[in-house]
Protein backbone atom coordinates (compact mmCIF):
# COMPACT_ATOMS: atom_id res chain seq x y z
CA UNK A 1 0.00 0.00 0.00
CA UNK A 2 1.23 3.30 -0.69
CA UNK A 3 0.54 5.37 2.86
CA UNK A 4 1.27 8.90 3.51
CA UNK A 5 2.32 9.22 7.03
CA UNK A 6 1.22 13.08 8.43
CA UNK A 7 3.58 13.29 12.01
CA UNK A 8 5.60 16.28 12.95
CA UNK A 9 7.37 13.95 16.01
CA UNK A 10 10.34 12.52 14.00
CA UNK A 11 11.15 9.84 16.45
CA UNK A 12 7.49 8.86 16.02
CA UNK A 13 7.40 9.50 12.41
CA UNK A 14 10.42 7.24 12.26
CA UNK A 15 9.10 4.48 14.42
CA UNK A 16 5.77 4.26 12.33
CA UNK A 17 7.52 4.37 9.26
CA UNK A 18 9.93 1.50 9.78
CA UNK A 19 7.28 -0.70 11.20
CA UNK A 20 4.47 0.24 8.06
CA UNK A 21 7.82 -0.15 5.95
CA UNK A 22 8.66 -3.84 7.24
CA UNK A 23 5.01 -4.62 6.42
CA UNK A 24 5.75 -3.89 2.75
CA UNK A 25 4.39 -0.32 2.49
CA UNK A 26 5.69 1.97 0.64
CA UNK A 27 5.41 5.56 2.72
CA UNK A 28 5.47 9.11 2.05
CA UNK A 29 6.31 11.22 5.38
CA UNK A 30 5.00 14.39 6.03
CA UNK A 31 5.57 16.94 8.86
CA UNK A 32 3.41 19.31 7.78
CA UNK A 33 -0.51 19.22 7.21
CA UNK A 34 -0.81 21.94 4.90
CA UNK A 35 1.68 20.45 2.45
CA UNK A 36 0.20 17.31 3.42
CA UNK A 37 -3.24 18.65 1.90
CA UNK A 38 -1.27 20.01 -1.13
CA UNK A 39 0.18 16.61 -1.60
CA UNK A 40 -2.88 14.64 -1.49
CA UNK A 41 -4.64 17.02 -4.00
CA UNK A 42 -1.24 15.90 -6.41
CA UNK A 43 -0.87 12.01 -5.75
CA UNK A 44 -2.60 9.04 -4.96
CA UNK A 45 -2.50 7.44 -1.73
CA UNK A 46 -4.40 4.01 -0.32
CA UNK A 47 -4.49 5.26 3.22
CA UNK A 48 -3.49 8.44 4.96
CA UNK A 49 -1.97 8.23 8.79
CA UNK A 50 -2.01 11.84 10.26
CA UNK A 51 -1.68 13.09 13.79
CA UNK A 52 -4.51 15.32 14.94
CA UNK A 53 -2.38 17.68 16.77
CA UNK A 54 -0.15 19.17 13.67
CA UNK A 55 0.26 22.86 13.75
CA UNK A 56 -0.64 24.09 10.33
CA UNK A 57 -3.80 21.97 9.70
CA UNK A 58 -4.61 19.11 12.26
CA UNK A 59 -5.59 15.43 11.07
CA UNK A 60 -9.14 16.04 11.45
CA UNK A 61 -9.04 18.86 9.18
CA UNK A 62 -7.20 16.87 6.58
CA UNK A 63 -9.59 14.21 6.33
CA UNK A 64 -12.16 16.97 6.40
CA UNK A 65 -10.93 18.32 2.95
CA UNK A 66 -10.78 14.83 1.47
CA UNK A 67 -13.88 14.20 2.32
CA UNK A 68 -14.92 17.19 0.83
CA UNK A 69 -12.89 16.83 -2.36
CA UNK A 70 -14.63 13.34 -3.24
CA UNK A 71 -11.35 11.47 -2.64
CA UNK A 72 -11.78 7.82 -1.54
CA UNK A 73 -9.58 5.45 -0.66
CA UNK A 74 -9.43 1.69 -2.82
CA UNK A 75 -10.51 -1.39 -1.48
CA UNK A 76 -10.88 -2.84 1.58
CA UNK A 77 -7.82 -1.36 4.15
CA UNK A 78 -9.66 -2.26 7.85
CA UNK A 79 -7.38 -4.83 8.82
CA UNK A 80 -4.18 -2.15 7.16
CA UNK A 81 -6.46 0.32 9.49
CA UNK A 82 -5.75 -1.64 12.48
CA UNK A 83 -2.28 -2.51 12.14
CA UNK A 84 -1.31 1.16 11.73
CA UNK A 85 -3.30 2.49 14.54
CA UNK A 86 -1.66 -0.53 16.32
CA UNK A 87 1.83 0.45 15.32
CA UNK A 88 1.72 4.16 16.48
CA UNK A 89 -0.15 3.04 19.98
CA UNK A 90 3.08 0.96 20.19
CA UNK A 91 5.17 3.96 19.33
CA UNK A 92 3.52 5.96 21.67
CA UNK A 93 3.90 3.51 24.70
CA UNK A 94 7.52 3.40 24.12
CA UNK A 95 7.92 7.09 23.88
CA UNK A 96 6.36 6.88 27.36
CA UNK A 97 3.30 9.45 25.93
CA UNK A 98 0.19 7.07 26.38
Amino acid sequence: MRVLLVEDDPTLARGISEFLHGQGDDIVHENDGLRADRLLQDSNFDFVLADVGLPSLGGYEIVRRIRSRGQRRTGNHQQRERECAQASHRQQLVQGEV
